[in-house]
């Protein structure tokens, strides 16, 4: 359960629950790589442009690379954005989601290691808060994975 105990009025990792998250990365992270990809490609298509307008560049195999090359670009996209939808159906169906100021019909887990941030129905979090808890969730994410396997065991549970 959430403790209702607060620092300040925030949110510390020591304050919520743990609960096991869908294998593979959190919807919250497909859509960060998503956005980034759609950013990065937005960026070639322009530069591309610019660079043939620019240059004054006819029809070559030069261009018909280029092409080829943002085209190839496109696809990490395709497949980001398909595979985050996946994901956010598949976390609303598993009762939770990662996803910031989403779904408050269903509990907000932290990205990382699955701790429950927000209960159903509650209020959605702050944008500082959020990226409080998450970096948190990170370093202990990071700092579980850098554990030797023994410790891990005996740790766990």
């Amino acid at each position: 359960m959430l403790h209702r105990s607060r620092i300040g009025g925030e949110m510390t990792v020591d304050e919520v629950h743990s609960r096991n998250l869908l294998k593979g990365p959190s919807a919250f992270l497909l859509l960060r790589w998503r956005y980034a990809a759609t950013t990065l490609f937005l960026i070639i298509t322009l530069v591309m442009l610019a660079f043939m307008h620019l240059l004054h560049i006819p029809q070559s195999w030069f261009t018909n690379t280029l092409v080829a090359i943002w085209f190839a670009s496109t696809i990490p996209v395709q497949i980001l954005v398909a595979r985050s939808n996946r994901k956010i159906l598949a976390e609303r169906k598993a009762g939770y989601t990662t996803r910031q100021g989403k779904n408050g019909d269903l509990e907000q887990r932290d990205p990382y290691v699955g701790r429950v941030i927000r209960e159903v129905g509650g209020e959605y979090l702050t944008g500082t808060t959020f990226r409080a808890l998450i970096q948190a969730a990170k370093r202990t994410q990071r700092s579980h994975a850098a554990a030797p396997a023994h410790d891990r065991q005996t740790t766990a549970g």
